[in-house]
């Protein structure tokens, strides 16, 4: 299980963060914006990971940036999850020890819970991109220190002109 209560507050401020400096009322407006935004952040944690690239003998992989984009999609999941007040408990869910089939999983939850938006598919869809974790080696501690280090730099963004 992965505690996300601290990291749920902090998303908060974030969030109401970028909706003021947007003009946007409320999270309604831009859940299906925030849904394609975690679909394109796994596809770049993906690209990362270099799984999928079956023709490259050589795959340098940067862990540092790996991490870094994996806590991109944990940013938008807190979005997506504060609004449907998940439970702070998240369990990690491991389809298959393929790294490929854990985003393949991924990829499908996210295009269910688009399809048909409720508080289990993004439950659903929180438990795998932790068994995403889970397979790359990524503790609970490394997932919640990319989170606050990512945090801070999109607030500043925020408070910025990003």
């Amino acid at each position: 299980m992965f505690n996300i209560e601290k990291m749920l507050r902090e998303q908060e401020k974030l969030d109401n963060l970028i909706l003021k400096k947007c003009n946007i009322l409320n999270f309604e407006a831009v859940q299906n914006k925030v849904a394609l935004a975690l679909l394109v952040e796994v596809s770049e944690l993906a690209n990362e990971v270099q799984s999928f690239k079956y023709w490259k003998l050589s795959k340098q992989i940067d862990l540092a940036k790996v991490k870094e984009e994996y806590s991109d999609g944990i940013h938008f999941l807190n979005s997506i999850s504060f609004y449907y007040q998940l439970s702070n408990l998240i369990p990690f869910k491991v389809i298959s020890p393929d790294i490929n089939e854990q985003f393949r999983a991924v990829f499908i939850s996210i295009a269910e819970f688009m399809k048909k938006p409720s508080k289990e598919s993004i439950l659903e869809v929180y438990s795998l991109y932790l068994g995403i974790a889970k397979l790359l080696n990524i503790s609970n501690e490394e997932i919640e220190k990319s989170y606050f280090e990512k945090n801070l730099i999109n607030q500043k963004r925020a408070k910025g002109s990003y």
